[in-house]
């Protein structure tokens, strides 16, 4: 486990992250998706944190495990919801090797943190977890973001994506993707089809910050079985 990483969550948490902040709308998209398929449908939530997210789809219904880093996030989540029945998990998602696949996973802006290679293992890891038809819940950063606070781009990717190194800000020090929707399109795996087409929210930022956050939300569903 990267404790650079897990040391900032935790950090980020203890002063009250999300904290405030109820779900985002994507967050229906999921429930509709799920609640629509069979009542045994088992679930991973990527990045749950504090459980901003992770808590409206539990309190829906959902039979959803839970993944973070961060164990300050995870326990702000079960003070929260102290009667969950699923499991909470405090793991790296890389090294996370769960005995059985899951018939959805959800990651909402996690699969931004790293450079493009680590973004690339992020996507091959999700198609070892899911079962054949299983579904895929993506939220991530879009390139058009105006992007706040100092930095350097460390890359660029031949589809329009980009990774930069944060200068100043929270997350100083730490490497995030940006991405192009050209680039989800190539990095989700062969034999998947979407189930609702890429869309880029956009979301003003605080009054004392100047520009938008931009985020891609997309829907896939791996095939039933292999050709």
């Amino acid at each position: 486990m990267n404790e650079f990483i897990e040391t900032s969550w935790d950090s980020d948490y203890r002063n009250g992250k999300y904290a405030s902040d109820g779900p985002i709308p994507f967050v229906d998209t999921i429930i509709e998706h799920v609640t629509n398929g069979p009542e045994s449908l088992h679930g991973l939530y990527i990045g749950c944190g504090n459980g901003r997210n992770y808590i409206p789809l539990v309190k829906a219904g959902l039979q959803l495990d839970g993944l973070d880093i961060s164990s300050v996030g995870l326990n702000q989540l079960e003070e929260q919801l102290p009667a969950n029945p699923n499991k909470l998990i405090h793991e790296d998602f890389l090294s996370y090797n769960p005995d059985e696949q899951f018939d959805y996973v959800v990651s909402i802006q996690i699969f931004q943190h790293g450079d493009k290679k680590k973004v690339e293992q992020y996507f091959s890891k999700v198609d070892t977890l899911l079962k054949p038809g299983g579904l895929f819940f993506l939220r991530v950063n879009s390139v058009n973001t105006d992007i706040f606070f100092k930095h350097q781009v460390k890359e660029k990717t031949p589809d329009g994506g980009m990774t930069i190194t944060y200068e100043d800000g929270p997350k100083k020090g730490l490497d995030v993707h940006f991405f192009s929707s050209q680039e989800i399109d190539s990095l989700v795996f062969g034999g998947f089809k979407r189930l609702k087409p890429i869309e880029e929210v956009f979301m003003n930022r605080s009054p004392e910050k100047k520009g938008k956050w931009a985020q891609f939300e997309g829907v896939w569903q791996k095939a039933e079985q292999d050709n």
